[in-house]
């Protein structure tokens, strides 16, 4: 890859546009870090300064080594919680920005958004991946729950606000810590202290009508506006995989950003040598989803897949013919940390790894991949993009569409590129992944142009079972609980945990108890 030189690195400081984001689009791999790492020295010698605003604590300690290792010369400050746990970070790095002290200076993005735009002002900022620009929250609270959310709030045009007069009262159930976070009172529950939190932000926090069981839900959008933090430093250069498509392109467009081509991007954005990659999507005709995971199916059976199979739900029957193709091969496997597969008896060559692998590496010699997640909107995400239509004026499928490439498919692209893939011309070994559905396939194709794509195992979703009643439970869970019973375990906390163990399949004490009775 070619590094600019000097004169070429020229620009910036006043001759930069403030309302312009200076953009390093490019896989994951292909050198963006690279390209910023090796051009610091002549930034230096420039007399810029560089502020690195990295996702992870793990990404910002292997970006300081690796500016080290370039250049021992140039002094590089880092700071984050793992390294001045009882601090406050903000405090840190605005001293730091201050003063210019060090000629290069890292922090996480949790970090970057709390601190004053003023600091920034003669600052390179450079933002390593996509930082968070859109959080929801919601919490469902019956009538007890909620009533002590209206001793400091009340409700207004569909939002919960702070009554007047109320607003000292309410911080005084907080107080600052060293870190300078917020500690709510601990007599405040959990759905107390975030929506107040929110409010004292000044986040939109909305108060949907009671239904008919007496839940309310209550959603909190929180919009991290990065604007002002672009517009004061000298320049601002974001390096990700995905900014086209992404919710934070969507506020950059709001907040009347435009963007231009960084000086960090590669020479090569894509990957060039992904014909010898192959994409299975296992869906053909629907998107993954959570609730599509988990819903029993009756032509649930692996067949000679691997693991000892009783439950029926989708997830299952989706890993089991990726088992029975990958047999014995090591397997990469990424997964939400609410999908356990513990019961299953997987080969040890077998790796999970959470499904946010931003900055985790080690994994390229892996040349199977599984990834089997969904962060797709659920209802009450989607009602905010219906609020967001109103702030904004962008549409609510246009945020959920959004929503998707953010938390979803970036999250896949960022998995698929941690395996051999990375290696591209330096490696000429096969690689398979396996993706939950055709959606997948089409996005990781953006990135790997040449990659195949095989539908053989890829069918359409099968009809789901019609229980007789709230939930059914599968025969092979009735019958293992009526055998447990027979053969001496007497307690139904004992019977439902052995259920789990066995099966992956979660039964309460009272329906153990039922099966027991005959019920």
């Amino acid at each position: 890859m070619r590094i600019l030189s000097d004169s070429e690195l020229l620009g910036g400081g006043s001759t930069a546009n403030a309302d312009t984001l200076y953009l390093a689009e490019a896989s994951p791999g292909k050198g963006k870090t690279h390209a910023l790492i090796e051009s610091i020295p002549a930034l230096v010698r420039q007399r810029k300064h560089i502020l690195i605003a990295a996702p992870t604590t793990d990404l910002a300690d292997d970006i300081k080594n690796r500016v080290n290792q370039n250049d021992s010369s140039i002094t590089v400050q880092i700071f984050h919680s793992q390294l001045y746990p009882n601090q406050s970070i903000k405090k840190l790095v605005e001293e730091r920005l201050r003063n210019r002290i060090s000629a290069c200076v890292i922090c996480t993005h949790e970090a970057l958004r709390r601190i004053d735009p003023k600091s920034l002002k003669g600052w390179v900022l450079v933002v390593d991946e996509l930082p968070k620009v859109l959080e929801l929250a919601s919490f469902n609270l019956d009538a007890v729950n909620r009533e002590p959310l209206f001793k400091y709030t009340e409700i207004s045009d569909d939002r919960l606000c702070i009554t007047r007069n109320q607003k000292t009262q309410l911080k005084s159930r907080f107080k600052n810590t060293a870190t300078g976070a917020l500690q709510p009172d601990s007599t405040l529950s959990v759905p107390e202290s975030t929506i107040y939190k929110a409010l004292l932000d000044n986040h939109y926090v909305f108060a949907d009508p009671v239904d008919k069981k007496g839940i309310q839900a209550f959603r909190i959008i929180e919009i991290n506006d990065l604007s002002s933090l672009i517009k004061s430093a000298d320049e601002c250069h974001l390096l990700c995989a995905t900014y086209k498509g992404s919710i934070l392109e969507a506020f950059c467009d709001f907040w009347g950003l435009k963007t231009q081509k960084s000086r960090f991007t590669p020479t090569a954005t894509k990957y060039t040598n992904s014909e010898r990659v192959t994409i299975f999507p296992l869906i053909r005709d629907k998107k993954f989803s959570a609730s599509l995971a988990y819903t029993e199916y009756q032509d649930g059976v692996w067949g000679e897949a691997k693991g000892n199979y009783m439950g029926g739900q989708y997830i299952d029957y989706m890993l089991g013919k990726v088992c029975h193709v990958v047999k014995d091969s090591e397997v990469l496997a990424f997964k939400n940390t609410r999908v356990r597969f513990s019961w299953l008896k997987y080969p040890k060559k077998w790796k999970f790894s959470s499904f946010d692998s931003r900055g985790v590496n080690g994994y390229k010699d892996y040349t199977e991949c599984v990834i089997l997640f969904s962060c797709n909107a659920n209802p009450l995400q989607r009602q905010s993009f219906q609020n967001l239509q109103a702030i904004t004026g962008i549409s609510s499928e246009e945020w959920e569409r959004r929503w998707d490439v953010t938390h979803t498919y970036e999250m896949a692209l960022q998995d698929a590129t941690r395996t051999n893939v990375r290696e591209d011309h330096a490696s000429d070994k096969s690689v398979n992944m396996y993706v939950p559905d055709t959606h997948f396939s089409t996005y990781l194709k953006q990135h790997m142009p040449d990659a195949k794509v095989d539908y053989s195992l890829a069918e359409e979703v099968h009809k789901p079972l019609k229980p007789d009643d709230k939930r059914r439970i599968p025969s092979q869970v009735h019958e293992l609980i009526l055998e447990l019973a027979a053969n001496g375990l007497k307690m139904n906390t004992k019977i439902a945990r052995e259920v789990l163990e066995r099966t992956g399949h979660k039964v309460s004490r009272s329906t153990v108890s039922k099966i027991r009775k005959g019920e």
